[in-house]
């Protein structure tokens, strides 16, 4: 026995603006010349300075 269920949409998948977390606005600060926060996009950096070593290297210290 099978029965018709209604197709119920969900509003999630209607609108994706419900998807979207709601975030609290935060004050802009500059950090090294990098304004972070508020409507900012997320920076990403590193804090290495050393030269790569080639890769036959790393595998020679390896073993």
């Amino acid at each position: 026995m099978s029965r018709n269920l209604p197709v119920v949409p969900r509003p999630a998948a209607d609108r994706p603006d419900l998807l979207r977390p709601t975030r609290r606005s935060t004050p802009s600060v500059s950090v090294g010349g990098v304004l972070v926060g508020s409507a900012h996009p997320i920076v990403v950096t590193t804090m290495r300075k050393t030269a790569r070593l080639p890769r036959w290297i790393k595998i020679r210290m390896a073993g």
